[in-house]
Formats: structure tokens, C-alpha cells, sequence
């Protein structure tokens, strides 16, 4: 990797505003239920997926869930993949939140969907089935 990507990314992403203020304040309007549409492939993680991870935490991983589930208690989400998809450039960053003693759902996962430079364009909520 060209070692000017190393100054320009948190360069850029220290100039757009948090992924916690533009859920919140965009009242959760990113926010679907339901999988990411598109085909993704594995993807290795990017300076750039690692910062933005940084910017994801338990409480807005609970707040996004809880919206389009309300019923779903607190848990605990943990990063589980970066994939891409290769027709849209789409880079999709996903984390799962398992649940105890459910004998249908294993869990909830969230795939936050973004479409160029850190640019957040949708958020996927699911339920996971057990398999």
C-alpha cells in the first residue's frame, strides 16, 4: 500500500463527522432489517475498516438493533468480517450478537454498508437462524 494512504486516510476521516452522530442524528434512517442485497466476497481489513471499527460501540450496536427489534435485549456484538462486494465496490463490515438459550435465533447480525471513502450509505439488521 502507497505510504500516502497512511496520512490521507485519517486525514479524511477525522473531517467527516463520527458514524454515531450521523445514525443518531439522521434518526436511525440508514437503518433496514433484513441482509445486505448484494453478493460479497471475503475481503481482507483496510487501514480504513479498522478506524471505522473503532468508531463502533456496544451502546450504538444495542441502539441499532433495538430499533428495528425492539424486543431484543442488550448483547454483546463482536466484528466478525469484512467482505466486499465486487460489482458495487461495496465494503460491508459485519458483527453478530449472539443469544442465550433461544431455540430458533443464534443471534442478531448488523452489516454497516459503505459505498467510497468511509461513506456510511446503509445499516442491515438481521436475525441469524440456528443452523
Amino acid at each position: 500500500m502507497d505510504l500516502r494512504w497512511f496520512i490521507l486516510i485519517p486525514l479524511l476521516l477525522s473531517c467527516r463527522p463520527s458514524l454515531r452522530k450521523i445514525i443518531i442524528d439522521n434518526d436511525f434512517a440508514l437503518v433496514r432489517p433484513g441482509d445486505y442485497p448484494g453478493f460479497t466476497i471475503p475481503y481482507r481489513e483496510t487501514e480504513r475498516t479498522k478506524l471505522i471499527a473503532k468508531e463502533i460501540d456496544q451502546e450504538l450496536l444495542n441502539l441499532i438493533v433495538q430499533r428495528v427489534y425492539p424486543c431484543v435485549g442488550r448483547l454483546r456484538y463482536d466484528y466478525m468480517s469484512t467482505r466486499l462486494d465486487p460489482e458495487s465496490g461495496n465494503e460491508v463490515i459485519r458483527y453478530f450478537g449472539r443469544l442465550r438459550d433461544d431455540p430458533l435465533i443464534a443471534g442478531y447480525q448488523i452489516q454497516f454498508i459503505f459505498n467510497g471513502p468511509g461513506r456510511l450509505v446503509l445499516i442491515c439488521v438481521a436475525p441469524v437462524p440456528l443452523e
